[in-house]
Parts: structure tokens; sequence; C-alpha cells
């Protein structure tokens, strides 16, 4: 018994000592990719045409969600999306799901006061167009994800758009 012990400890430690040495690092490492801001376009009087605002989103963890009626209910009442959808992205088995992108600060405080569980914020960059139809044709636009869909925003997407960052996180079995 003792001989077979031995023989199995030695062939974890020793001969697949790779294989869980690189499933460990699976588990706790983790690689994020940081978006960059997108550029500022200006006029030639260096006054903004074009910036960035940070705004709020909305996310939520489906599997700390304990009310999923209630809380889609709630939801739907302040951020105006469909109840039906917003509660089959809630009774999904993942651990994120968007619930509306780039929300006004007023719906993000409401929604806070409400103190739903597994509903969660992040900031995101949002575009602002500073002279509203000023030079709108030339300008451009960009969409949800802040890529460039026409005139300058497009034309220099490449530029403003800037070179991805990492993080290197680490964690722990709770994650």
């Amino acid at each position: 018994l003792f001989l077979a012990l031995f023989c199995r400890l030695f062939y974890l430690q020793i001969i697949s000592r790779g294989k869980f040495s690189d499933m460990a690092a699976n588990q706790h490492n983790r690689v994020l990719k940081i978006e960059p801001r997108r550029g500022t376009i200006f006029d030639r009087f260096m006054e903004p045409l074009a910036i960035n605002l940070d705004v709020p989103s909305v996310y939520a963890d489906p599997r700390y969600v304990e009310d999923k009626e209630g809380t889609a209910e709630v939801l739907s009442s302040i951020l105006d999306v469909n109840k039906e959808n917003l509660l089959k992205k809630l009774n999904k088995k993942k651990a994120f799901v968007w619930v509306k992108r780039k929300v006004s600060n007023e719906d993000a405080e409401r929604i806070k006061k409400e103190e739903l569980k597994g509903i969660y914020f992040v900031d995101e960059s949002k575009r602002n167009y500073s002279s509203d139809s000023l030079a709108s044709h030339m300008i451009g636009f960009v969409n949800i994800d802040n890529k460039g869909l026409e005139g300058l925003e497009l034309l220099y997407d490449k530029e403003l758009r800037g070179n991805p960052g990492w993080r290197h996180l680490v964690r722990d079995a709770k994650r």
C-alpha cells in the first residue's frame, strides 16, 4: 500500500507536474485587455469638436440576481428597455450580460438607490460632439464601441482609436 501511494505521488508531483502547473496558472492568472480612450478632434483654433465623456453602463451577473422578475421590472421602468428581453438575459447561465450601455448619470443613480443584487456598473467612454450639427457631416460619428463609421472618425479611425493596453490579474479561488 505504501509503495502504491508513493508511486502515485511520484506520478502526480514529478511526471505530471507541468500539466498541473499549467492548469493552476490558467485558473489564477488572467490577462485583461484595456481599451484606450479615443483621441480628440480639434478645429483649427484648437477648440475640441469631438471629445470623450465617461458614462456608466449597466451589466448584470445573473448568478447573483435573486429576484429576476422584480429586477427586470425595476430596470425596464428606469432604463426604458423591454422587460421580456431583459428577463431572458437575466435567466442565462452566464457571469456577465449587458443590461444597457452608456446610460445617463441620473438613471445610474436611480438604479443604485434600488440596491439590486447582481447589478453592477462600469464606466465607458462615450463620444460627445460639442458643436452639435456644425460640420457633423465632415466629423462623422462612432458606434457604441467607439469605432468610426463616417467622416473623419472613419478616415482616421486607426489613429483616433489608439493601441490597447493589457492588465495582468491574479485571482484566488473565489475570483
